[in-house]
């Protein structure tokens, strides 16, 4: 009995310490987010608000002496105005439930028709039943692709995105995939977006890994496990 006893105990502690292990790993993934979502605020909308300041007081500077001149400042702000509004109507998309009725793969489909521009191509595939899968697996699967697919464009300077969603009754597994410039494993800071994927990763009980060189672009990889034990 007192063995008996011993045995429970152990399994409850270290099923607490997994748990408390995963929810760490969740929370820093999501102040990863903030933390980006800060920086994104301050380099694009403030940056742009300041400009446009800036472009506003040099309209009224020159207004009386340059009225050609002071006309094209102010075209100046406003354009910069309608890039911040732009802006800001991307973060409240994102800041709204990123996967709703319509599940993971309609959630994937309109943020690369909506956030990847020409020139880039972007091809996706998916497999087995998406809509099946438990709804913080879809969620937090997508923040990962859609975290890859922004670095990607933004960084990499791909012509092609590629993605792809596997689901069966054991695993889902996805992948992303661009051509861009690559870049040497270890280069990227530990505080930056792969650091956030992998911590979301990790608190799904998943695995993830990126492989790249320069000149030979990037491939992520996710795989989290649905109903079975991680390997």
């Amino acid at each position: 009995m007192l063995l008996h006893q011993a045995i429970l105990t152990r399994v409850v502690r270290g099923s607490q310490a997994r748990t408390t292990f995963l929810n760490d790993r969740v929370l820093s993934a999501r102040r990863e987010e903030r933390r980006r979502m800060a920086r994104d605020l301050h380099d694009r909308v403030l940056h742009g608000i300041g400009l446009a300041i800036q472009g506003l007081d040099l309209h009224r500077y020159h207004a009386q002496t340059s009225p050609a001149l002071a006309r094209t400042k102010i075209d100046t702000a406003i354009g910069l105005l309608r890039q911040v509004v732009h802006t800001l109507q991307q973060f409240t998309l994102e800041l709204r439930r990123p996967v709703a009725d319509g599940g993971l793969e309609q959630a994937l489909r309109s943020y690369l028709t909506s956030h990847v521009e020409p020139p880039v191509h972007v091809v996706m595939h998916t497999r087995g039943d998406l809509a099946s899968l438990p709804a913080h697996v879809s969620e937090e699967v997508y923040l990962i692709l859609r975290e890859a697919a922004r670095n990607a464009v933004r960084h990499a300077a791909p012509s092609r995105l590629e993605v792809s969603v596997t689901v069966d009754d054991r695993a889902l597994r996805a992948t992303l995939t661009d051509d861009g410039r690559g870049y040497l494993p270890g280069a990227c800071s530990p505080a930056g977006g792969l650091s956030a994927m992998r911590e979301r990763a990790l608190g799904l009980n998943g695995q993830f890994s990126t492989t790249s060189a320069p000149g030979a672009g990037t491939r992520v990889d996710v795989r989290v496990p649905l109903g079975e034990p991680a390997p």
